[in-house]
């Protein structure tokens, strides 16, 4: 579903954009990411430079499809989940006119999971130009 259909039936959307460092989806091992970025079940799977320019477009693109249609967005890093959670949380609280007790939202468990698997990879330097502007346009470069 396109945001284009979500303004239309939903016209006071917002939307909450969440992201990952492209350079992890590049060297993401699981089956769901191989059917999602190349529309198939086999084992075949894009080079980590294909991927990384594919999540520069489509990152890239979500945001300025937002933009055009004026829908209010904001983007929260995974990665940041992890370092700033409680940050992150108060400011997409305050985007959204939510009033919340962060005191309470720090007794939420703390986010757990993978990040970094991109870090030591021989190719690392040709995938993160494939998506240079797009980790660029979201901070991770």
């Amino acid at each position: 579903m396109t945001l284009a259909v979500i303004k239309e039936f939903l016209p006071d959307v917002q939307f909450v954009h969440v992201l990952r460092d492209g350079r992890d989806m590049a060297y993401a091992p699981h089956l769901s990411y191989r059917v999602f970025w190349t529309g198939s079940a086999t084992d075949a799977k894009p080079s980590p430079e294909g991927i990384m320019a594919l999540w520069g477009y489509t990152n890239m693109m979500t945001r300025r499809v937002a933009k055009i249609l004026e829908i209010p967005y904001f983007a929260i890093r995974y990665e940041d989940l992890f370092t700033k959670c409680h940050e992150v949380i108060r400011e997409l609280w305050e985007w959204a006119g939510v009033k919340g007790n962060l005191e309470e939202a720090a007794r939420l468990p703390k986010v757990t999971g993978k990040v970094g698997r991109y870090q030591g990879k021989e190719e690392i330097g040709k995938v993160t130009e494939a998506g240079r502007l797009a980790l660029e346009e979201f901070g991770y470069i």
